[in-house]
């Protein structure tokens, strides 16, 4: 009996749930039929479809435009140091790293060369640890270690280079002889050398009958002689010697001559 009343029941559930479904269907039905309530699509035309050919060599991809962020939301990216770690001093509580900055060009009042302690800053970066073979930098959500022997950043030395001469080899064989320097014109005059000359003599052979022959022979070229300067002569002073007196004849007048006695 008991399941007897229990199926009426999920019967009776089931025919008013049909019943309700029925009546709801029949409610959408009827606004549908409604006149004036459905609207039909605009009518457009078709040149849209022949102007934007998909494909058209010219055809071009739509822009995707994204929306641009606020200053404060893009994070600023963190710059790693360029740096080389040269050496690390460690003596009871001190502690100290020399680094050497690479790739950045060092500006007015800035050294190449840094000694850094714990809790000192290159950049944007903080020098956290310092160990036996490696310091350690750390920034706001990075961070990583530096090796005293990194096998990929070598350390490069500055070669210096000396300046080569070409080398010289000296002989002892003797030079060209300098010239000398010109000399003042000397006050001495020069002559000029005599022109050669050509004498004609006869030689007194006997000649041969009804032919003459005439020998020239050149006269030897005179060498000129320049005047050598000499010392001038020195003159010793003489006594003059007295010259014996001579006496005097008055000349006699004769009688005969006129304007005598």
């Amino acid at each position: 009996m008991k399941w007897r009343m229990l199926m009426r029941v999920f019967l009776g559930i089931a025919l008013s749930l049909l019943i309700l479904d029925i009546q709801s269907f029949s409610v959408s039905m009827e606004k549908v039929s409604e006149p004036g309530s459905i609207k039909k699509p605009e009518e457009k035309p078709y040149t849209t479809l022949v102007e934007k050919n998909i494909f058209s060599p010219e055809r071009k991809e739509f822009p995707f435009f994204t929306p641009s962020p606020t200053p404060g939301s893009i994070p600023k990216p963190q710059i790693r140091p360029q740096v080389i770690l040269s050496g690390i001093t460690l003596a009871g509580e001190y502690q100290a790293a020399t680094i050497v900055q690479i790739g950045k060009s060092v500006g007015k009042g800035e050294r190449e060369t840094l000694i850094l302690r714990p809790g000192e800053r290159i950049g944007e970066y903080k020098l956290t640890k310092i160990l036996p073979d490696r310091i350690v930098l750390e920034a706001e959500g990075d961070q990583f270690e530096v090796l005293l022997y990194d096998p990929t950043k070598p350390k490069t030395r500055k070669i210096v280079r000396t300046e080569s001469k070409p080398t010289t080899v000296t002989t002892g064989l003797p030079g060209p002889s300098p010239i000398p320097a010109s000399q003042p014109p000397s006050s001495v005059p020069v002559t000029p050398p005599m022109e050669k000359r050509e004498s004609t003599m006869p030689i007194t052979s006997s000649p041969v009958p009804g032919s003459e022959r005439m020998v020239t022979t050149p006269m030897p070229t005179p060498i000129p002689q320049f005047p050598t300067p000499s010392a001038p002569p020195t003159y010793s002073p003489r006594r003059r010697v007295p010259l014996p007196a001579t006496p005097t004849t008055t000349p006699q007048s004769h009688p005969n001559e006129p304007g005598g006695p």
